[in-house]
């Protein structure tokens, strides 16, 4: 086995690839050695290059890949597909690399580690994990909405069109809710439209006619601030739910409400702004469970759900090699970017076997 490898790092606001060892965990009851096959760019990422993520480090944390080794032998078998789920606690080196190091209990490593089938397609998996987080959120939407009595099956209003809100948004138009996706500038939603992601009578700019209220509405922008909030309460009728689903910060307020914690702790409160009383609500990760939802929806065979996979094939925009990425990662970092990039690694034949199918 080798012993060194190549991998990305980030200090100073600047992404390098670097040759690392393979370290030495002695104090870890459980070490898994991971190549990931492919890696998906994540806004998260860029936040966290940029020093604007508070809180959690997930560098390169969307990956797709094959075990290689673990110690004990056996914890997690050997040649076992994966998807690497970045909730539980373990300890684990750069996602942007030939391998990953994970560290930790037997329990949080191979919670860490889920399952995927040998037929899930390479690039389309990366979506797995924000698809599990969606998957979650809306789950949470379902029984906050329960819990206040409001319409159960309204329509739903999502503000921000970046990755999670368009998983969103797709996730309910294929499965014939009435949705509308709400961006601030027309960029995004002219991109979904090209792409033919999304219908055009679905998305609309801020700043346009939005027609009236609707019983659920889903903030879904990398991080949220008053004016959202704002719009979110604007676009809400009286009794609905506002599910907080965007990044917060520490010490973050809104109507009294501390945000970051009602979000990480997912709790709920009620609260009264433009003229009327509705509930907030916090969603934050995913389950294993929301994870092995996400498989199933992303694979193409599950009845009624062909469209959506093929419908996020067409929001991959660009797939390079290791090598390229540095210089792909620190132009990102500095601007808006739209779609889903991918690295990989080690390209093979079959490593594009997600697009498409």
């Amino acid at each position: 086995m080798v012993s060194t490898y190549r991998r990305l790092e980030h200090r100073d606001a600047t992404v390098r690839l670097t040759h690392a060892e393979i370290g030495s965990h002695p104090e870890a009851e459980t070490t898994v050695l991971l190549a990931p096959d492919a890696i998906g760019v994540c806004r998260s990422d860029l936040r966290e290059i940029n020093g604007t993520r508070h809180l959690r480090r997930d560098f390169g944390h969307e990956i797709v890949g094959t075990v290689v080794s673990s110690d004990p032998p056996g914890t997690v078998p050997t040649g076992q597909r994966v998807v690497l789920d970045p909730h539980p606690a373990v300890g684990r080196t750069s996602g942007f690399a030939d391998l990953v190091e994970i560290w930790g209990s037997r329990s949080d490593v191979t919670a860490a580690l889920v399952p995927l089938p040998e037929t899930s397609g390479t690039v389309r998996s990366v979506f797995v994990e924000p698809l599990a987080c969606v998957c979650h959120c809306l789950g949470r939407l379902d029984s906050a909405t329960q819990e206040a009595g409001a319409d159960p099956i309204g329509p739903v209003a999502i503000l921000g069109a970046g990755m999670a809100g368009t998983l969103m948004a797709t996730v309910l138009d294929t499965s014939s809710v009435p949705v509308t996706l709400i961006n601030r500038s027309r960029g995004r939603l002219s991109f979904l439209i090209d792409r033919g992601v999304l219908p055009p009578a679905a998305l609309h700019t801020a700043d346009g006619p939005l027609g009236p209220a609707v019983p659920r509405v889903i903030v879904a922008t990398a991080a949220t601030d008053t004016g959202l909030l704002d719009l979110a309460a604007e676009r809400v009728t009286p009794g609905g739910v506002v599910l907080l689903y965007a990044g917060t910060r520490p010490g973050q307020t809104y109507a009294g409400v501390d945000l970051d914690s009602l979000r990480r702790e997912e709790r709920t409160a009620r609260i009264t702004r433009a003229g009327k009383s509705f509930h907030i609500v916090g969603s934050h990760g995913a389950t294993r469970e929301d994870f092995v939802r996400a498989i199933h929806l992303l694979d193409p065979r599950t009845p009624g759900r062909q469209e959506l996979p093929r419908r996020l094939d067409r929001m991959v925009t660009t797939v390079l090699s290791l090598d390229e990425s540095a210089d792909l990662l620190n132009r990102l970092a500095r601007g808006p970017f739209m779609g889903k990039a991918v690295i990989l690694p080690s390209p093979s034949p079959d490593s594009t076997k997600g697009l498409g199918q």
